[in-house]
């Protein structure tokens, strides 16, 4: 090849390079119609006029709807919804800022989350007007330093049209498709100094423990040559101290379906008069069907409309075998 036809190929070759790198380092200003870096990204959304929320993903459908002045989870047979988070994350809505801009090519949204796994999130106002429709990626993460055992999540890739990949800093993780995120899961919490007695029916065994002010705890019906093991009895006394439910049974089972009509029961009665009786039925996923009554506490008198369904090591500490307790 001669001199001059390998310096021709080496400018061609340049400019080719040069070509290529302009495309791809194309500011992201330059995407149109995107909004600019430090804009808000719903700039005109007003969430006071927000009656209904959807959220879709590959792994199914949520949806929160304000019923009245209520607002329920409508994908969990309208169980009230814990409007605290509702609250949290439409506002968190209001403070998003672009933090960069990318061309919203087919291979960047497949990278980015934007594809086919996408989470939607739509908001609706009265008369099921649209209010905003955001399209939620991943989570972007850091690149690890040489040597280091990867990044952390430093921005959410989303998108508001199909022209533009908008980079915010905020996490939209708490925007969640699965139902129970969005309600107040956990259901009691007594002190256990508090409880006076505890009566528990398992079928197999039956016994009552009463617990004075001095926290010594006994058991009723204790034989001559049985000894009361109190520490085995300590979970019993704990069982309501922190207790959570997985999530809600469906109101058209019957009682059948969930062996609650020969159930087992625990009962904690506390020295103020109040009470709470829970029955549990069979298992389900790793869980016991839990139903309530509640006596002398209105704040928590609406666990009776439900049945729940209560981790199985929830029900276990309810459920102690007498023998365990005596030696």
């Amino acid at each position: 090849m001669s001199t001059k036809n390998l310096l021709v190929l080496i400018i061609v070759l340049a400019v080719l390079a040069a070509a290529a790198y302009l495309t791809r380092s194309r500011p992201a200003a330059a995407v149109a119609n995107a909004p600019a870096v430090g804009d808000l990204v719903l700039p005109d959304l007003d969430v006071n006029l927000t009656r209904s929320i959807t959220i879709e993903s590959p792994e199914g459908t949520n949806q929160l709807t304000q019923q009245g002045d209520v607002w329920v989870v409508t994908s969990l047979y309208d169980y009230p919804a814990d409007f605290s988070r509702i609250r949290e994350q439409l506002t968190g809505l209001l403070d998003l800022k672009v933090g960069q801009v990318m061309r919203a090519d087919e291979a960047t949204r497949v990278d980015t989350g934007l594809g086919d796994a996408a989470t939607i999130v739509s908001l609706r106002g009265a008369d099921d007007g649209e209010l905003a429709t955001i399209r939620v990626g991943s989570a972007r993460t850091t690149q690890s330093p040489a040597g280091g055992f990867g990044g952390y999540p430093d921005g959410q890739y989303l998108s508001m049209d199909d022209e533009s990949i908008l980079v915010v800093s905020r996490s939209l993780s708490g925007l969640s498709p699965t139902p129970t995120e969005w309600i107040e899961r956990q259901l009691l919490q007594v002190d256990a100094n508090d409880i006076a007695t505890i009566a528990v029916n398992t079928g197999d065994d039956s016994y009552v423990i009463q617990n004075d002010t001095n926290q010594v705890m006994t058991l009723d019906g204790l034989g001559e040559k049985e000894t009361f093991d109190a520490t085995a009895a300590g979970q019993l006394k704990r069982a309501l101290s922190y207790l959570s439910c997985q999530g809600v049974a469906d109101p058209a089972l019957t009682d059948e379906a969930m062996a609650l009509t020969d159930a087992a029961t625990y009962t904690a009665t506390l020295r103020d008069g109040r009470s709470y009786a829970v029955a549990l039925g069979g298992e389900t996923n790793n869980a016991r069907y839990a139903r309530f009554t509640v006596t002398g506490d209105d704040e928590r008198s609406h666990l009776a409309d439900w049945t729940y369904l209560l981790p199985g090591y929830a029900a276990t500490s309810m459920t102690v075998a007498r023998e365990t307790l005596v030696k």
